[in-house]
């Protein structure tokens, strides 16, 4: 019998995403990239997406100053106000959900006549 390809959906519906893929690949990359910008905006927020998706902690030392930055935009995204302060990456976690599912949802010119119905 083939080995089972794990996307494959099964009776019990799609299969789970694995984090177990990504975390060889971008462990090293992403922690010199975090130590090289610490206080980046960008790079503290692919630093908590990381940890949010893998459920690793990268070996970085927790910010200990600095301004939180928001996860979304609030001008170009539906957000939660109000946001979960993360302090190891200074975040403003303003996303919908958790790991297990956080839909995005992207403003558009269509969606505030929605918001008045």
């Amino acid at each position: 019998m083939p080995p089972r390809n794990p996307r494959t959906p099964t009776p019990e519906g799609p299969a789970p995403f694995s984090n177990r893929r990504i975390r060889p690949i971008f462990t090293l990359p992403l922690t010199a990239y975090v130590q090289s910008r610490p206080t980046g905006k960008y790079a503290r927020r692919l630093w908590y997406l990381y940890e949010l998706i893998t459920g690793v902690h990268l070996p970085v030392a927790d910010l200990a100053r600095g301004t939180y930055v928001d996860m979304l935009d609030e001008e170009s995204y539906y957000t939660v106000r109000p946001a979960r302060q993360v302090r190891r990456q200074r975040v403003n976690d303003n996303l919908f959900g958790d790991a297990r599912f956080c839909p995005t949802v992207r403003r558009t010119d269509t969606l505030p006549v929605r918001e008045s119905a």
